[in-house]
């Protein structure tokens, strides 16, 4: 029996996976292999949810949408310029905020009926509207959507579609996050 030997003295392969194994290398070190591809700057959730909160869809019946959160994972600023329903069928956005989140936090807004606010975490105080809104390289925040019922029934949105811009070029990411507003059975 013999005793099998690789050498990897002149071998076209071996370089190969030298060349291939240095360029990793240099990716985990520099942490451009973690990068988000452009307009993907925005953390919006991970997985498809969908909340559904029993409330009047009745017009001027607000309903408040606030356990998502937004983080800047890229490495350069954004500028949220918009926030708008995405694929609404009977809900109209009323309003969009951002409530800064830091280790201070001990919860978000939550899901209520506009009648029902005066239970809000402190933080509440220190929302800003999120159009306008300068969002650091790992700064976090609490979105909170103040949505308004414009049919009876089932209403819903898909999600919230955030446009925004990282210097000069501009961005548009969409939310896991489905919400209804039901007066009856949710979907």
């Amino acid at each position: 029996m013999g005793t099998a030997t690789w050498s990897a003295r002149g071998s076209r392969s071996a370089v190969a996976v030298g060349v291939v194994m240095a360029g990793v290398l240099v990716l985990l070190a520099t942490g451009s292999a973690a990068q988000p591809r452009p307009g993907q700057s925005l953390m919006l959730g991970r997985d498809r949810t969908t909340t559904c909160v029993l409330a009047s869809t009745v017009p001027g019946e607000a309903v408040v949408f606030g356990g998502d959160l937004v983080e800047n994972v890229g490495r350069l600023s954004v500028t949220l310029t918009s926030v708008a329903l995405h694929e609404p069928d009977g809900l109209a956005l009323r309003e969009a905020h951002l409530m800064p989140l830091d280790e201070s936090t001990r919860e978000l807004v939550g899901y209520r009926h506009e009648r029902n606010m005066s239970d809000l975490p402190t933080e509440w105080e220190r929302r800003v509207p999120a159009a306008g809104v300068r969002i650091a390289p790992g700064e976090r925040f609490n979105v909170v959507a103040v949505v308004d019922g414009i049919g009876a029934g089932l209403a819903s949105a898909e999600g919230l579609t955030f446009a925004y811009t990282v210097g000069d070029e501009r961005f548009a990411q969409t939310s896991a996050s489905a919400m209804q507003v039901a007066d009856g059975p949710c979907r």
